[in-house]
């Protein structure tokens, strides 16, 4: 006897919570990259300050066990404030090499122009220092941090139109001293990390960083799926329009700060926000997918009352780049006040009729659909449950009664193969 279980889930009590990215520690996660497009912002979606950075670089055999445990590179973008007391040290963990890099370009097309690197700042011992660098001017940086022997390449122009690429920084035999580029005008492209490149956890020492407050598109910070706090008040008070249909009559919201989440699944994302304080003005979210100068409206929603909750959900594929906006909703030209609050995000798999990930038609599975689409349609509109719970053994009956005679593949159970397994479940079928 089949039994429906109907859960409640609450997302802002049962999701995992995470930090606030208000600091003094700045903690990797999720992986930060090793270019300007998978680097990772240290931003605030709060109020706060970064004396730290901790993360982990692995360089495990790409061959031995797989790309999933090669990640050689951190790469940070960072906002420099004190030029003239900057300083970024590691500890004795490995043999460390520290890169920083200019921010240039655009928001869809970072990049990386090379300002200095090091390799050791004591004799024959590990750890790397970047400090007192000549000319260094406060604003946004790339902080790229890997093991010895690592070096960045770039692109430079070789006439005629051409580029090569090429080494970007250079180090003596003994590591010591600050390094400047090799060549002008280059912007990080790749990294060379050969064999056994140094690498492990690490905790950075930092001075002279003060993390904007995400107030623009291109200053987003992070945000990871569960519950986070965030804080409106260094948030833009520029209006900030809301997408088309986000509500009849609304204009926009301000106070707006700005985030951006990686999608982690094939399905369906919920993003919500609700206050934790009082608020004169309800709360709004919207989400594009994205960069910023290319970004594409996917949902946005607005608080039905003061201490309401706004909640947009959406389909995105696995790695999709998702940009937030969360704010207060515009009601009057008198600037509401700031406001505390509870970023939540969840992302749900999803599969449908056709869906080669749904599984077969002819094998029992505890999620809904199967992988022949037709057959998945003509069995689920006899009995829905099959697209609704999950594909049980009466959804296999089903499938063995109405799919077989239609099915023009002799692929009868959809493995890729047509085999004596086929056969089985026609002989099996025979007569009914």
């Amino acid at each position: 006897m089949r039994t429906t279980i109907l859960a409640v889930l609450s997302i802002a009590l049962l999701a995992p919570r995470v930090a606030a990215d208000v600091g003094p520690t700045w903690q990797e996660d999720p992986d930060a990259g090793s270019v300007p497009s998978t680097g990772q912002g240290v931003r605030a979606t709060g109020v706060g300050t970064v004396n730290r950075v901790n993360g982990t670089t692995t360089t495990a055999s790409p061959f031995a066990e797989g790309l999933v445990g090669f990640d050689p590179v951190d790469l940070y973008e960072i906002d420099i404030s004190s030029p003239a007391t900057f300083t970024v040290v590691t500890g004795p963990e490995f043999d460390s090499r520290l890169f920083l890099f200019r921010k240039e370009g655009s928001s869809c097309s970072p990049l990386a122009i090379p300002v200095a690197a090091n390799h050791r700042r004591l004799p024959g011992s590990n750890g790397s220092e970047l400090k007192a660098i000549p000319g260094l001017a406060a604003g946004t940086y790339y902080l790229a941090i890997s093991g010895a022997p690592a070096i960045p390449r770039g692109w430079v122009s070789a006439g005629s139109g051409g580029y090569s690429l090429v080494d970007l920084f250079a180090f003596p035999a003994d590591g010591l001293g600050t390094q400047f580029p090799l060549v002008a005008g280059a912007s990080l492209a790749e990294w060379t990390t050969p064999a056994g490149t140094a690498s492990g956890s690490y905790s950075l020492a930092v001075n002279g960083i003060t993390p904007k407050v995400a107030g623009i598109c291109s200053d987003a910070g992070r945000a990871m799926a569960g519950v986070s706090a965030f804080d409106l008040t260094g948030g833009s008070t520029s209006p900030e329009t809301l997408p088309m249909g986000c509500e009849p009559g609304v204009a926009g919201m301000t106070r707006t700060i700005w985030v951006r989440h990686t999608a982690t699944c094939d399905g369906e994302l919920t993003i919500g926000v609700q206050p934790t304080s009082p608020t004169q003005s309800p709360l709004a979210v919207a989400a594009w997918l994205g960069c910023c100068d290319q970004r594409i409206p996917v949902g946005c929603d607005v608080a039905p009352t003061n201490a309401g909750q706004a909640m947009t959900v959406f389909p995105v594929r696995a790695g999709d780049s998702v940009l937030v906006a969360i704010g207060v909703r515009m009601t009057s030209s008198t600037l509401p006040p700031a406001v505390t609050g509870d970023l939540f995000i969840e992302c749900a798999t999803t599969s449908a009729c056709g869906d080669e990930r749904a599984g077969s038609c002819f094998s029992p599975h505890d999620t809904p659909f199967c992988n022949a689409g037709d057959c998945c349609s003509a069995v689920c509109a006899l009995d829905p449950y099959c697209c609704a719970v999950m594909w049980d053994d009466t959804c296999v009956t089903g499938a063995m009664s109405v799919c077989i005679e239609t099915a023009p593949s002799p692929d009868i159970n959809g493995d890729g193969n047509v085999d004596g397994n086929d056969l089985a479940l026609l002989l099996s079928a025979w007569g009914t």
